[in-house]
């Protein structure tokens, strides 16, 4: 769904009031070199065509993009075996998006991840990559999150649940601060 969107040609001007996609389905992973498997498809070559068109630069903002009932399964290759992670009633909202993937976008995603209630609340800029968010899971299953841990022969865990609740700050090697 799109919604409120003005259009100049002359100044090279979208504005979209809302975008909105209902029940996305998605399988992604990270790759065992660490690459995200979705991040090829936001190589910046789109972004920095429409900087370079002939006629001068396009700007292009979305006020609020919204996902609802999203499903993602995600698998972490990086660690053996790989973890995997089912997001479903995926709800989520960005505001501000631009063709500047330098700005800070603020989020608020609603979930549940491997069946645990999942909120995250907060801001990420695209690139370089950085994120300030705060985060809410509780009831998280430790089997799914073994595989992170070092091997210990002697321990058998069987059954247990992951929960936290705090501020947790991410930066890319290319990020400032």
């Amino acid at each position: 769904h799109v919604a409120d969107t003005r259009m100049s040609l002359a100044r090279r001007d979208l504005a979209i009031g809302a975008l909105r996609a209902d029940g996305v389905r998605i399988d992604a992973w990270r790759e065992p070199n660490g690459d995200i498997s979705l991040l090829r498809l936001f190589t910046g070559k789109v972004v920095q065509a429409a900087k370079e068109a002939p006629g001068g630069e396009w700007h292009v903002q979305v006020a609020q993009a919204r996902i609802e009932g999203a499903h993602l399964r995600l698998e972490d290759r990086t660690v053996k075996p790989a973890a995997e992670f089912e997001l479903a009633s995926l709800s989520a909202t960005a505001g501000g998006l631009s063709l500047d993937l330098t700005r800070a976008l603020p989020i608020t995603v609603a979930a549940t991840v491997n069946k645990a209630p999942l909120k995250l609340e907060g801001t990420i800029v695209p690139d370089p990559f950085s994120a300030d968010l705060r985060v809410d899971v509780s009831g998280l299953p430790m089997r799914g999150l073994l595989t992170y841990l070092p091997d210990y022969p002697a321990l058998d865990l069987r059954s247990g649940e992951v929960g936290a609740k705090g501020h947790v700050v991410l930066r890319s090697s290319d990020a400032s601060g």
